[in-house]
């Protein structure tokens, strides 16, 4: 969801930081087509925290965000929208167009880089948030969402692991042309959205070295396609993206919904977001590939 780039403290390149995302399984969104916004297709808001996996046992914090965006549908606009609630000084943020490769006019307003929890919540602090849109069809306010429970809310870091042809390798062992399975430890504060709408998610994104998203898992409201549910363990990427003596970055985002509705025929979703980060590289050479193709697994 926030495409924002950040620097890897001590890493040699930029990648795609944290929010670009939410997934999950919804009831409620699969309604009669009559109630759905001509404009919108969800609105998000967000707290989130990114971690860099170095090796199995060390995971260091990058740094935690804060954010709020609004995507349109393929043939909607979105001329203004404003965020007001417990925000810096007070005053109310105009969201900017975020030049997303998505359809439409999408956005976003992204925080910039914060150290600590306790710094977040000072800038941001738990409450209620609104935001009040000007559309092609339309004004709309009163869209409100809850955070609360920030300390709580955000999952602990994910412990991720890859595989190739059934066998545990290292981020420099990664065969250009296999599939590459990439798991990743419980989430810890998952849960059903006892609304209906949106359950908590995963989703999964491999980047290149200059952070440009080449493979997203599939994102919600935007097709039919299953996301990635929030109690699966692993996801399958396919070996035609991994390409020789090439650096990636895989990004593993644990998506807790703490608030959820709909209004005027638009989703809206409150979240907390872990994500976290794992820089590979891939050998010289391609060769023919003898492995049986993989699959994802819970």
């Amino acid at each position: 969801m926030f495409e924002n780039l950040n620097l890897f403290r001590d890493l040699p390149y930029r990648v795609s930081m944290l929010m670009t995302v939410l997934c999950c399984a919804f009831s409620s969104i699969n309604a009669d087509e009559s109630f759905k916004s001509p404009d919108v297709r969800f609105i998000y808001l967000a707290k989130w925290v990114n971690y860099v996996q170095k090796d199995p046992g060390r995971i260091d914090l990058i740094d935690f965000g804060y954010g709020a965006q609004i995507f349109a549908v393929a043939d909607g606009r979105i001329k203004q929208a404003v965020l007001s609630g417990p925000l810096p000084g007070g005053v109310d943020l105009i969201l900017e167009d975020d030049g997303d490769k998505y359809p439409g006019q999408n956005l976003r307003f992204t925080s910039q880089s914060i150290s600590t929890l306790n710094e977040l919540n000072r800038a941001f602090p738990d409450g209620r948030y609104n935001l009040a849109l000007q559309t092609q069809t339309g004004n709309y306010k009163d869209h409100v969402l809850h955070l609360n429970g920030a300390a709580s809310g955000l999952a602990k870091a994910a412990v991720l692991k890859l595989m190739q042809c059934k066998q545990h390798i290292t981020t420099e062992e990664v065969s250009p042309g296999e599939d590459l399975i990439i798991s990743w430890s419980a989430f810890n504060v998952a849960d059903a959205d006892p609304r209906g709408i949106m359950d908590d998610l995963i989703v999964v994104k491999l980047s290149d070295a200059k952070g440009s998203v080449i493979k997203r898992s599939p994102l919600p409201f935007f097709s039919n396609v299953p996301v990635i549910r929030h109690d699966t363990l692993s996801y399958s990427l396919s070996g035609d993206l991994l390409k020789p003596a090439t650096s990636y970055v895989i990004d593993v985002e644990h998506i807790n919904v703490v608030d959820s509705h709909i209004r005027a025929g638009m989703p809206e979703v409150a979240a907390y977001v872990t994500n976290t980060k794992l820089a590979i590289h891939s050998s010289d050479t391609l060769s023919e590939s003898h492995c049986e193709k993989s699959e994802s697994v819970r």
